[in-house]
């Protein structure tokens, strides 16, 4: 087993039996067991050996040179009372005498388990430890081992993501490493400076405080951590107190742990990013919450809050306050969404709900941003942000877009301005709002929590939600992708899920026929992406979104509808579906016949493209017939010399060659060769 999974295995246990054997005293679990588990280590020896170093002044069961019989019983005797749970086998060495048959007088006794906190007779202010408390071994390990550092630990993360529950789990786990445990409220200096005032009258005999200066408080609670150590503090929702460093203990001689939506200024600390549930992570809280809850519903639960802890709690204690079935409340989720979000239920542990939460958060950035034009363009990036898909969102898409979007942050996003760029992320990330990650180009990606964005959507009133989904929708209409090389590709398919979520958001809630046109050519440059990556079926669907606006919109004889056909035709050409792509570049050509006119070198694209269709079906007569009308179009309206002119005359070739007349072919492929030298 490897350290981090020896670690998460021990921190899970109230206590730990080690086999005391040469082979263990040198594997690296030992090291890892006696370093993280001290206190909870039963060490039992079966070797003829002395344990060396750290290990040698620790009392031991000897196991040395008995049989099983009597191994058996003195291993029972010695740990009993201790740490046997209530559904451990009769023996935990099975004697070979033992069977099922054995009478109740002959089973060993049950024993329950300790509680740490309980039993170590620690000083400590925390509540009760959560039953509920699921996964987190990965974060747990970093915690312990940033600890053991000496320096304090800073826990980062949103609103709801359980890092006040994490602080308290660890704090149980390790009670017996501690004397005193002890939490802070640190929403603001002035809640901490009433935290400290308190833990001197609980724990001195100064029992006015409020006669004394604060600094005699802080000197008074460092000499008393100074006699109480080891000792394991932590300080709650610290992103509210900007001078924190100040108020940690000189010297430092035990554990300080802190809790904070914001990266910290001026405390140095090891820092420990907390994100969501994992999939399995939440479908095993809902399972302990949930009485007989479906495994395919809370995926479906999970994945429809973002796994976010404090959601999921909220969701819980409200089915089990309404007493609904899991499934039930999907149906009802679906329906409402943050209106369920917004009840607290009676029977839940929190005060808040993750709208609560977060919109503390957004009052924060809010006032900074009435006096500061960084944190305004970061709010701006953040509410744009709302409209696109949740992950990796580019802010090149932004930096394309900017000229469509509001200063500041449209001054803010020039390309050259690298370093405001990472401003406005900083302001972000240091609030958690978002997390940032890099693209293969070293672009930044942007991520945001699903729900969060449905909040920042609800707060806007309805006109400025109207006003952000159009600068987001005019971004989206602006950008020119290029299908020349793998970045080119690589581009479009970062941008795709995102500009697709700001069409359906545009389609959802703007109106008006120019809005509407602007949505169906999001779509439309959707299908004509996904059509060069060769993922037809994906873009005929984006085509035909783009085809009900456009008929609707524009009606039937607009040229773009004709463009639209003509692309369509063009993906079933590939997928050899002559007849349905021959239907619809006929549909693309009446319309343009009509309205451009017989010749118009839109109508001879059309002609060209049937002609390419017909020589792919060996009928030569037809594809020249089309070709010759293309030619006479091209060379009266372009000119004899015009690319489009040498392309006809290289179609044409193409097709003589293929009957066998290569006179002809060569003749045409010279005329071609000309125009294009």
């Amino acid at each position: 087993m490897e350290a981090k999974e020896e670690h998460k295995a021990s921190v899970k246990s109230d206590y730990v039996i080690c086999i005391l054997t040469r082979a263990y005293v040198g594997s690296e679990n030992c090291e890892v067991e006696w370093t993280s588990s001290y206190k909870k280590i039963i060490p039992v020896r079966f070797e003829a050996f002395t344990p060396p170093g750290l290990l040698n002044p620790r009392a031991y069961i000897d196991l040395y040179g008995l049989d099983k019989e009597a191994s058996r019983n003195k291993l029972i005797t010695e740990i009993k009372g201790k740490v046997r749970p209530e559904d451990e086998p009769d023996a935990l060495f099975a004697s070979s005498s033992s069977s099922s048959s054995s009478s109740s007088d002959e089973r060993e006794p049950e024993f329950s388990l300790p509680k740490p906190l309980d039993n170590y007779g620690i000083k400590h202010n925390l509540e009760p430890r959560n039953k509920n408390f699921t996964g987190r071994e990965d974060i747990l390990f970093e915690i312990y081992t940033g600890l053991q550092s000496g320096s304090p630990v800073s826990l980062i993360g949103g609103g709801g993501y359980g890092k006040t529950q994490t602080a308290k789990e660890y704090a149980y786990l390790y009670a017996s490493e501690y004397k005193l445990i002890w939490r802070f409220k640190a929403e603001s200096e002035t809640q901490l400076q009433t935290d400290y005032h308190a833990f001197v009258r609980r724990n001195t005999n100064i029992l006015d405080t409020n006669k004394l200066e604060f600094e005699s408080v802080q000197r008074v609670i460092d000499d008393f951590l100074n006699k109480n150590t080891p000792y394991l503090l932590i300080y709650d929702n610290a992103e509210g107190c900007e001078n924190l460093n100040k108020y940690l203990p000189r010297p430092l001689l035990g554990h300080i742990f802190i809790n904070s939506r914001e990266r910290l200024r001026g405390v140095t600390a090891e820092k420990v990013a907390i994100t969501v549930f994992s999939t399995q992570d939440a479908v095993d809280f809902l399972s302990k919450r949930i009485k007989d809850a479906n495994v395919d519903d809370a995926k479906a639960l999970a994945e429809a809050l973002g796994g976010l802890p404090l959601a999921l709690e909220c969701a819980a204690a409200y089915i089990e306050e309404n007493q609904y079935a899991l499934r039930e409340y999907l149906k009802l989720w679906k329906k409402h969404e943050l209106r369920v979000l917004a009840e607290v239920p009676t029977a839940m542990e929190y005060d808040k709900t993750a709208l609560t939460t977060w919109n503390t958060t957004f009052d924060r950035i809010n006032e900074e941003a009435k006096h500061d034009e960084k944190s305004k363009a970061a709010l701006q990036l953040f509410k744009l942000c709302s409209y696109c898909s949740p992950d990796s969102i580019p802010l090149q898409l932004f930096i394309d877009g900017r000229a469509e979007i509001p200063p500041p942050l449209s001054s803010e996003l020039v390309p050259e301005y690298e370093l405001s760029h990472n401003e406005i992320i900083t302001k972000l990330t240091r609030y958690s709002l978002i997390s940032m990650s890099r693209a293969g180009n070293g672009g930044i990606l942007i991520t945001v929590h699903r729900l969060m964005q449905a909040v920042v959507r609800q707060n806007l009133n309805e006109e400025k939600n109207k006003d952000y989904i159009a600068y987001c929708l005019n971004t989206a209409n602006v950008i020119d992708y290029k299908y020349a090389t793998k970045e080119d590709f690589d581009r479009f398919e970062l941008d795709l899920p995102h500009i697709s979520a700001i069409a359906r958001f545009s389609e959802s809630f703007l109106s008006g026929d120019e809005a509407l046109e602007k949505v169906a050519h999001v779509y439309f440059i959707a299908g004509n992406g996904l059509s060069e990556k060769g993922e037809y079926a994906k873009a005929l669907e984006y085509y035909n979104k783009a085809l009900a606006i456009r008929d609707k919109v524009l009606g039937m004889e607009h040229p773009n509808m004709a463009t639209t056909y003509n692309n369509m035709a063009g993906i079933y050409k590939d997928q050899g579906n002559y007849v349905k792509a021959l239907e619809l570049y006929n549909k693309a050509l009446v319309i343009r016949e009509k309205v451009l006119g017989i010749e118009h070198p839109g109508t001879a694209i059309t002609y060209n493209n049937i002609a390419s269709l017909y020589k792919e079906q060996g009928n030569y007569t037809k594809a020249l017939e089309l070709n010759n009308k293309a030619l006479a179009i091209r060379e009266k309206v372009l000119g004899m010399e015009h690319p489009d002119t040498a392309n006809t005359y290289n179609n044409m070739a193409s097709v003589y060659y293929a009957q066998g007349d290569y006179i002809k072919a060569l003749e045409l492929y010279n005329k071609a060769l000309v125009i294009c030298e």
